[in-house]
């Protein structure tokens, strides 16, 4: 059985698989935007959120509140996106807003992403799905591969399939693996909106199983196993269900057992 979430879309679980890897974040820009996200989306991944906060970063030394004051007094949008969040993860909205936003009007698009997630969770504004996207699509058409990711599941979620098709593909062509697993599932799945199109599914199932998702390689491994969009390969059904059992996917553990596979 294929385990397919297409678009029963959740913030929450969604954040979970692209923000899933901050501990491989390589600056400390991206370590705090990634603090903000994590706070912002679910109170039980604060501790990590404050973590990354406190100075998990590559350069501890750029988490000098004072220091970025100064510089996003003097217009430097890094410092006040940075600021910002510093501000949200301590929970005073009203300032952290207040920076983010400059930062995002000044074409930032990090912060732009960040401001559209704060309109689409109601955190430190007023929650307005139109403005989310707005400031969605100003992030994403400057390339953000993340904010591609979230206009095409903002589209997803007002039911414009072909608009929310177009921003995920071009998440997923920048590398976005979890973008990838979702793009699979979306080419498996008759009722997503997409024309079904189980090549199209494997291609991408198989660039996120690479990148070592579980579920993605479990879904190639039922592809290989019934032939979908692929010459059916009992071997490498069972290579990838393999890779997967060992991450501990439920369904893939028992795909073993069912198949004699242990």
């Amino acid at each position: 059985m294929i385990v397919m979430n297409v678009f029963s879309f959740d913030f929450d679980a969604a954040f979970n698989e692209i923000f899933g890897k901050a501990d491989n974040a390589t600056n400390s820009t991206e370590s705090v935007v990634l603090s903000l996200y994590y706070h912002s989306i679910n109170k039980e991944l604060e501790e990590r959120s404050l973590d990354w906060y406190n100075g998990k970063p590559n350069d501890p030394s750029q988490w000098d509140t004072g220091k970025w004051y100064d510089n996003a007094v003097e217009g430097d949008v890094i410092a006040q996106n940075n600021l910002g969040c510093c501000f949200y993860v301590d929970e005073s909205y009203s300032k952290a807003i207040n920076w983010i936003s400059k930062a995002a009007e000044q074409g930032f698009s990090e912060a732009q992403l960040g401001l559209g997630i704060c309109y689409s969770l109601g955190n430190g504004v007023d929650e307005d799905d139109e403005k989310a996207m707005e400031w969605f699509t100003k992030a994403a058409v400057q390339g953000l591969a993340t904010a591609q990711f979230m206009l095409g599941a903002s589209y997803y979620a007002a039911e414009n399939e072909e608009k929310g098709l177009e921003w995920l593909t071009k998440a997923a062509e920048q590398g976005l693996p979890e973008v990838q697993m979702i793009l699979g599932e979306i080419f498996l799945d008759e009722d997503s909106g997409a024309e079904k199109d189980e090549k199209e599914a494997v291609r991408w199932l198989t660039k996120a199983a690479r990148h070592g998702l579980a579920r993605a390689q479990y879904n190639l491994a039922c592809c290989y196993q019934e032939g979908m969009g692929i010459d059916k390969d009992e071997e490498k059904a069972k290579g990838w269900c393999q890779k997967a059992a060992k991450q501990g996917h439920k369904d893939a553990k028992d795909m073993l057992l069912e198949m004699g596979w242990g």
